[in-house]
């Protein structure tokens, strides 16, 4: 057997064994105190979408965390990703050769209870996402289509006639949606 085949069997064997931590609570954005999100340093345009989230949460005084994952070597520099202390972004050089994060990178972000956790990290997801969105702590999840699995309690979806939307336009989405649950 390769060294890659093992890699990838002992992977999901991982994925497998982390429980989620959710209770399923439905939390809206007006009554949430801590949000927090996942997203991939790598999708165009997601330095705009996370300036104008951070924007908003800043605006109803919701703390938040945000996890970053780059999938490449270096960092990558976006200014509203790495002018913000409460984003962890994470790089190769940050992981263990399977993905797995060192865990003095993961532990601010893991240990903290959030009302909201926003899965950014589309439309591929790395094994490194998927690890940080199932052992994140959260009441509620949100993901995209096509991660239909239980592991969101809201999955925003897109119609399919139109055009992919972009990050910001998707946060702008999650927003309104938030603010109208009860």
């Amino acid at each position: 057997m390769s060294n890659k085949y093992n890699i990838n069997f002992m992977k999901k064997g991982l994925l497998k064994r982390l429980q989620h931590k959710r209770s399923g609570n439905y939390v809206s954005l007006n009554r949430a105190s801590v949000v927090g999100f996942i997203i991939d340093a790598e999708n165009k345009g997601v330095g705009e979408a996370v300036g104008y989230l951070i924007s908003e949460l800043e605006k109803r005084s919701i703390k938040f965390k945000g996890f970053c994952i780059n999938d490449s070597k270096r960092p990558i520099v976006h200014s509203s990703i790495i002018s913000s202390p409460h984003i962890t972004s994470l790089y190769r050089g940050n992981t263990f050769r399977n993905g797995i994060p060192f865990t003095h990178i993961t532990d601010p972000f893991l240990k903290t209870k959030f009302d909201i956790l926003i899965d950014l990290s589309w439309p591929v997801r790395s094994f490194t996402a998927e690890y940080i969105l199932r052992s994140a702590n959260a009441s509620s999840a949100i993901g995209i289509e096509p991660y239909t699995e239980d592991k969101y309690d809201i999955i925003i979806t897109q119609p399919e006639e139109t055009e992919e939307i972009s990050q910001k336009e998707l946060i702008e989405n999650i927003i309104r949606l938030l603010t109208t649950i009860n």
